[in-house]
Formats: structure tokens, C-alpha cells, sequence
């Protein structure tokens, strides 16, 4: 009796699985121009917010506009924060495998 189970399910499993395997997914939407996706770990400091994108860091004006990079390396960065003052960015970064915290002028 289980054998017999077990040879049904089997000869399914292998009758379905090439039609499982020929549905494509469709491919998500592309971004419209002019709207932004994934930003993380934003911080605001007056009229000025820090996000993380794309594992680099950018600023932009609170009340929206251009925004700046302000790092571009290999490695990722995370979770950044302003200094109480503004003046400074401080972030943790993963270069070489290892996760250290780093800060930068929040000019760039």
C-alpha cells in the first residue's frame, strides 16, 4: 500500500515538474522617473535628512530636492546619525568584513 503511494507522488512530482519549470515570473516594474525606492535608516537634523541607499550614504532637504552622495565606496553603509550639533555624520561601515563606526562632515 505505501509503496504504491509512494510510486504515485513520485511519478506526479515528475510529471509536474516541467511545467512548474517553464512558468516565468514576470519581472517587477521598473521605477517611474522621479520616485525612489529602498531608502533606510533615515536621521533629520533640522531641515536636513541622511538616508542610506544603494549601501552609500546621501542628504537631502527636508523639504525634498536634489539629494548628494556623500560616500561611494565598495564597502556597505549603515544606520547613520547626525552629531546633536549637525555638523558631523556618524555611521557604522563594513569594509573587509569587519563593522566599524566612521564619521563624516555632514557636507560631504
Amino acid at each position: 500500500m505505501y509503496y504504491r503511494l509512494f510510486y504515485l507522488s513520485l511519478s506526479l512530482f515528475f510529471l509536474l515538474k516541467p511545467a512548474a519549470a517553464q512558468v516565468s515570473p514576470t519581472p517587477p516594474e521598473p521605477t517611474p522617473p522621479g520616485e525612489s525606492r529602498l531608502l533606510r535608516y533615515p536621521d533629520i537634523h533640522r531641515n536636513l535628512v541622511v538616508f542610506v541607499s544603494a549601501g552609500d550614504l546621501w542628504t537631502v532637504p527636508l523639504k525634498g530636492g536634489r539629494a548628494v552622495r556623500l560616500t561611494t565606496s565598495e564597502g556597505l553603509e549603515l544606520s547613520p546619525h547626525f552629531s546633536p550639533d549637525g555638523k558631523w555624520i556618524a555611521f557604522t561601515g563594513e569594509y573587509d568584513g569587519n563593522r566599524d563606526v566612521y564619521v563624516i562632515p555632514s557636507t560631504g
